[in-house]
């Protein structure tokens, strides 16, 4: 599955400081049970997609879901298992990331709660900057975007910096992205001796989707590293 068209992803890229970003490219997550795929390529370049490996990432149901603290330390984050692989697009384009990241996968009746470990071999060195929610600043973030229609026209975009900074913003008409797109979510981030990490619980309820018992999503992960411009 994917999740944006190749104007897209340009045009989103375009959008972005030339930093190292660290991308799991075309991807599927299997929700079942109300399942959702997610197809990931939110910032890669369009020349990459047709370079990339088709991979799958398996979303967990829980009954018990995590606390949105950035801490990743809940009991049902055990349950989902960990998507790896991550591949960068900037600067070596296609090699494999400089850092390690890892994400997993929730969902429930009522949001869908994605968890990513954000490894650092120098998390001194991690630039967490403050900012108004949806400006642009040299920061180091991870984004998340979602075809929750799986139609590669549209997208939902969820991005929070190393400080906690939200950014979110809507593709729609193929080509076109938007920041004034606003929906209510939460996350939050935590920095510790082994990187950062970042928690999102976002309502079904602000993505469209089919009445499907199984949905197939387009999903995308992305990671910037501001001091590798």
């Amino acid at each position: 599955a994917q999740m944006l068209g190749k104007r897209q992803v340009q045009r989103f890229a375009e959008r972005r400081p030339a930093q190292e970003a660290l991308t799991l490219l075309p991807r599927t997550v299997s929700l079942l049970a109300l399942s959702m795929i997610i197809a990931l390529y939110l910032v890669v370049p369009a020349t990459l997609l047709a370079k990339a490996p088709t991979k799958t990432a398996r979303a967990v149901r829980t009954d018990a879901p995590p606390k949105i603290d950035g801490r990743l330390d809940d009991t049902a984050w055990a349950s989902a298992p960990a998507t790896t692989g991550f591949t960068q697009f900037f600067p070596d384009e296609l090699a494999p990331g400089s850092q390690s990241t890892e994400v997993r996968i929730l969902f429930d009746a009522s949001f869908i709660y994605v968890g990513v470990r954000l490894f650092d071999k120098e998390p001194h060195k991690i630039v967490a900057r403050l900012t108004r929610r949806d400006r642009e600043v040299e920061t180091d973030s991870v984004a998340v975007g979602f075809d929750s229609r799986n139609d590669g026209a549209t997208g939902y975009v969820f991005r929070l910096s190393a400080a906690g900074v939200q950014e979110d913003g809507q593709f729609y008409d193929d080509d076109k992205y938007t920041v004034d797109w606003d929906a209510v979510w939460y996350g939050d981030v935590s920095v510790d001796d082994k990187g950062w990490s970042a928690e999102y619980r976002i309502p079904l309820s602000v993505l469209r989707f089919s009445p499907a018992d199984t949905q197939n999503w387009g999903f995308q992960v992305v990671r910037w590293m501001a001091r590798n411009k």
